[in-house]
């Protein structure tokens, strides 16, 4: 299954995932699609001066 990245700058495990199911979804050709996924990987970063709060994951999907 094709992987996709999806990301939040607020640190949203909510907004991330759906980031990526986005991405799975704009990688199909059709107008009806659905996507089947599975979380792969989450990851972040957090604070310094900069103030991080970035949340990465990584699903493998399957867009019909």
């Amino acid at each position: 299954m094709p992987e996709f990245e999806g990301r939040s700058e607020n640190g949203s495990l909510q907004e991330a995932i759906q980031d990526a199911v986005e991405r799975a979804i704009q990688s199909g050709t059709r107008a009806d699609l659905m996507v089947t996924y599975q979380l792969k990987k989450i990851s972040g970063i957090r604070g310094g001066v900069a103030g991080f709060n970035r949340l990465v994951v990584t699903i493998d999907a399957e867009v019909h």
